[in-house]
């Protein structure tokens, strides 16, 4: 009983240290991230030698190459910036300067985390964006169909709920509006359980089904439903900023 409870005690311990280690672990890779953003910003300040025509797009262009002043050891940090800078160069209509960036962080990623890490599943999920952006259906299509059973297995429900999200966005692509209802569906009884009414990405999955009805097989009374739904849920969660461009776009589609 001795032996028992001392290594019960010992396996506590260990436990303990294993997840406190991962902790400061977060916060040293958190801590890492954020001094790296302001870093950006501050190259922007004339007084350190930066054009006034200096724009965002060129400061992440910039801030991608610096990414190699990171330790390699350092991998997560790596990966996890190389997806912020590509994520956000995308989501300022830069796809010819946002994907190298996102096919580097998939790289290290793969080489240096492995194919079922989180960080690894979140840079593909932003893969799948610059197919979708580059017209590639078919290569968008095959990634699906192999990531999608990585996230069920080893991703965050958020990861699940946007791999669903653009399982919906290419079945309405093609025209298989069942598939897509059906995925919209999943997507945000997934995220009205894990993230909450009031979260950007379950507006963005209501939205979604709404437009799986909009335009899909006529269903009137269904689709009307859903888009009032949706149009609740993108108010709670943009409702503040009512020139928001969600709720301009919801409105349109209850329109």
């Amino acid at each position: 009983a001795g032996i028992a409870a001392s290594a019960a005690v010992g396996l506590g311990t260990a436990l303990v240290l294993w997840q406190a280690q991962i902790a400061i672990d977060q916060g040293r890779r958190a801590d890492e991230v954020k001094n790296f953003i302001a870093s950006i910003f501050q190259r922007a300040d004339p007084y350190h030698g930066a054009l006034a025509s200096t724009s965002a797009v060129d400061l992440l262009k910039q801030a991608s190459a610096r990414i190699d002043e990171i330790p390699a050891h350092r991998a997560e940090t790596r990966v996890e910036l190389l997806t912020l800078l590509g994520d956000t160069l995308l989501r300022l209509d830069d796809t010819g300067a946002g994907e190298p960036v996102v096919a580097r962080a998939l790289q290290e990623a793969t080489q240096a985390l492995g194919a079922d890490h989180p960080l690894t599943l979140q840079v593909r999920l932003l893969k799948l964006q610059v197919h979708r952006w580059r017209g590639r259906a078919g290569q968008m299509r095959a990634e699906l169909d192999a990531l999608m059973p990585l996230l069920r297995r080893h991703g965050q429900a958020r990861d699940i709920v946007v791999g669903l999200q653009y399982q919906a966005h290419a079945a309405l692509d093609e025209g298989r509006f069942d598939e897509a209802e059906t995925a919209a569906r999943e997507a945000l009884a997934l995220a009205r359980a894990s993230l909450g009414e009031s979260h950007p990405n379950t507006a963005y999955v209501a939205m979604m089904l709404a437009q799986t009805y909009q335009y899909g097989i006529p269903r009137p009374a269904m689709a009307v439903q859903a888009a009032e739904e949706a149009m609740a849920i993108v108010l709670k969660a943009h409702g503040e900023h009512e020139m928001h461009a969600r709720v301009t776009d919801m409105r349109h589609i209850l329109g």
